[in-house]
């Protein structure tokens, strides 16, 4: 074979392998090998052949062949991609600085050693050799888009959105650009621009999995999560080994109330032995909201396994109140774990306050919430933030709200000052609260979703309590106080175990605010000719001893029937088979969906009585039913999360809708839905009933808390 067919016949196989036409091209190149066994070319050709054809080994074979045979640029280059190929990241960076070392002006290479960087996490040093190659070679397209995206990483996204649409320019077909143009927009909070640039990537190339799993991550974000469906399953599939991508499906699945989708899909991913603690809690979240408390128990150990997290720890004490076999001192065991393993390791770094310790000047308080928004906790604070009283406390909001509403801007209106901390580290706003000269700092989740307790580890303002989200401690040794009332923890009852000083509010631990004036209706029962018992509470709050109870109710009340709130899924099923069981039939059991504030409102029209859960009462729902006219029966349970109707009904003068026991409370419950004159004046008289009471009372509600700040601040200059 003479030389110039050897080039020919190199060039013929080119043109094999750019039709991606494999096989024939790697017959040639060993042709070629075959007669002329040190042509280096062709070595590094078929390196390239089998690169594609993903024989990484046989690649690097051939390749380091090449480089014996002559020392070139381009072939140490393709070596670099072969072991980016098999992960060895670090030898390919260190090939390409070697090479970078020898031809300084050889700018391709910076373009391979900035994606390794990348791809390392180094996001500063790949910016960096994606910067110098832009000065080696101005305008260099894939060198700008790439720093676009390096840039998003490091959350630098303005100036992504510039480099990203200077590519744009030049590449305006590029799908990735306008891919990673869409995620640097939602990080400057244009929402509607973001999801236009991921369309405009699915319409260049509709398995962009950047775009997809954005414009998924975009519409959960915005509150859309069943518009999102699609593309959340689709990239889900490209990309089936990317932890990321497989979380954001899974929320979404989850957000969509598509729970058994939700579960199926953790399952599998975990069945490919795919390694996340993430997956395992995520998959807990979703067993929680089907009422399988164990299994969710299970998959946050299994998180907390992999790696100690306070999220996956508050998920799975938090479950703990739900689950009727866990005590307040089982409880509060584990939340001492939760103290030493989160907590305590901050304790050396805590630094002296220098906040002014007068106890009668204005005092700075702040207030960190993701949930300054309509939800049960954002409602709670709506009359209190409406009344504080601003010549004695100046308000701070650290918000850290992703779907902010009405409420969102009714609490920014009313705040002094608003930090919104998305997106920053729990130290960020540690340092943010102690740079304000916070003087008490309110922790208003406790172990709910979303909570930031490990800000309070960092002890940032000298007097912290807690608040709002359930009545129950924290375990949180840096945290002072928290408050509560005289039903949920009595003064004359031995205490409940806590970690923080019991501050009792003279009535009520609640104050309601009812979203809408959607008004009462008569009773269902003088139509419809039967009771409908109802709960309305997070499914979650449900369990096979609370069925019992419920079960003795419906076969003594003939004819009744039960509505519960409950989105589609397999929980449903096996709800009504359980009930079956205790001898309710399915066509006595209505399950309704979650719905917008006025549907739900009107859910209580068809409701004569409702019947409270155990061991956690309904505490928002309970008072939603108040409102609409609809009583709600209970019994005194051992824990302060198991007397909120207690409290309210206390609050009502209607302790009699509470009896002592659990048998007590079938027997009241029996009595009350038999004795129709009773519900119907109940129910004509309820909401006034509320609005006497100090649960609707908000002028009295912000005073009893103000002087509950004033206390611990006083406490604290003594």
């Amino acid at each position: 074979m003479s030389q110039l067919t050897v080039d020919q016949a190199i060039q013929l196989a080119l043109q094999h392998q750019h039709a991606n036409q494999l096989a024939e091209a790697e017959a040639l190149f060993r042709q070629i090998l075959a007669a002329y066994p040190d042509q280096a070319d062709a070595h590094h050709l078929l390196g390239g052949v089998h690169l594609q054809q993903r024989q990484t080994s046989l690649a690097e074979k051939h390749i380091r062949k090449a480089l014996a045979l002559r020392d070139e640029p381009a072939f140490h280059l393709t070596l670099g991609v072969v072991l980016q190929e098999q992960k060895r990241y670090e030898d390919a960076l260190a090939l390409y600085r070697q090479l970078r070392a020898k031809k300084p002006q050889f700018a391709e290479v910076l373009l391979h050693e900035g994606v390794v960087l990348s791809i390392l996490g180094r996001f500063d040093d790949s910016a960096h050799a994606f910067q110098e190659l832009l000065r080696l070679v101005p305008g260099h397209t894939q060198a700008q888009g790439n720093l676009g995206i390096v840039l998003c990483h490091l959350k630098r996204f303005e100036e992504a959105v510039w480099i990203l649409r200077s590519a744009l320019a030049r590449a305006p077909n590029s799908a990735d650009f306008h891919a990673s143009l869409g995620a640097a927009l939602q990080g400057t909070g244009q929402t509607d621009a973001a999801l236009l640039e991921c369309q405009a990537a699915l319409d260049l190339n509709p398995s962009q999995v950047q775009a997809l799993n954005m414009t998924t991550y975009i519409l959960r974000t915005i509150g859309r999560p069943k518009e999102a469906v699609e593309s959340a399953r689709k990239a889900a599939q490209l990309l089936p080994s990317f932890v990321e991508v497989q979380l954001n499906c899974g929320e979404c699945l989850r957000e969509a109330e598509l729970s058994d989708d939700a579960a199926d899909h953790y399952e599998r991913v975990l069945d490919r032995r795919l390694v996340s603690p993430d997956l395992h809690n995520n998959l807990g979240n979703v067993y929680k909201d089907q009422g399988r408390l164990d299994a969710a128990l299970a998959q946050y150990r299994k998180a907390l396994a992999l790696q100690p997290s306070p999220v996956a720890f508050s998920n799975m004490v938090y479950t703990m109140h739900y689950h009727p076999e866990f005590s307040a001192d089982a409880i509060f065991e584990h939340l001492r774990q939760y103290d030493d393993t989160f907590v305590r390791p901050f304790k050396d770094a805590h630094r002296p306050h220098v906040n002014d310790r007068d106890p009668g000047r204005k005092l700075r308080i702040g207030y960190l919430s993701s949930e300054f928004r309509q939800h049960a906790l954002g409602l709670y604070l709506t009359p209190l933030f409406d009344r504080h009283d601003k010549t004695q406390f100046e308000i701070f909001c650290y918000a850290d709200v992703t779907k902010p509403d009405f409420y969102t801007f009714r609490h920014r209106q009313s705040a002094d000052r608003w930090i919104d901390t998305h997106g920053l580290p729990d130290e960020a706003i540690a340092d943010a609260v102690r740079r304000d000269r916070i003087d008490i700092l309110i922790d208003l989740h406790q172990h709910m979703g979303g909570n930031r307790l490990p800000v309070y580890a960092r002890k940032p303002a000298p007097v912290q309590i807690g608040f709002a989200g359930y009545p129950n401690t924290t375990g949180v040794s840096t945290i002072d106080y928290r408050l509560t009332d005289p039903c949920l923890e009595p003064a004359d009852q031995p205490a409940f175990p806590t970690s923080e000083t019991v501050l009792r509010l003279p009535h009520t631990f609640w104050c309601y605010h009812a979203v809408t004036e959607v008004p009462v209706n008569d009773l269902p029962a003088l139509a419809a000719g039967h009771i409908t018992f109802g709960n309305l509470n997070n499914f979650c709050k449900l369990n096979e001893d609370t069925y019992q109870l419920w079960a003795q109710v419906l076969r003594a009340v003939s004819n009744s029937r039960l509505i519960l709130l409950a989105p589609e899924g397999a929980h449903r099923d096996r709800t009504i088979a359980y009930l079956g069981k205790q001898g309710v039939s399915e066509d006595r059991i209505q399950f309704v969906p979650r719905a917008s504030s006025v549907d739900y409102y009107k859910y209580y029209h068809q409701i004569d009585l409702c019947l409270d859960s155990f061991p956690y009462n309904g505490h928002t729902t309970s008072l939603d039913s108040f409102w609409m006219g609809v009583p709600v029966t209970s019994y005194i349970g051992p824990t302060p999360w198991g007397r909120g109707t207690w409290s309210q009904a206390s609050n009502l003068g209607l302790p009699e809708l509470v009896a002592r026991t659990p048998h007590d409370f079938v027997q009241l419950s029996i009595t009350l839905a038999q004795d129709l004159p009773r519900l119907a004046q109940l129910r004509a008289t309820l909401r006034d009933r509320m609005r006497a009471s100090p649960l609707l009372d908000a002028p009295a509600y912000a005073r009893a808390i103000e002087a509950a700040y004033r206390h611990a601040w006083k406490q604290y200059c003594a």
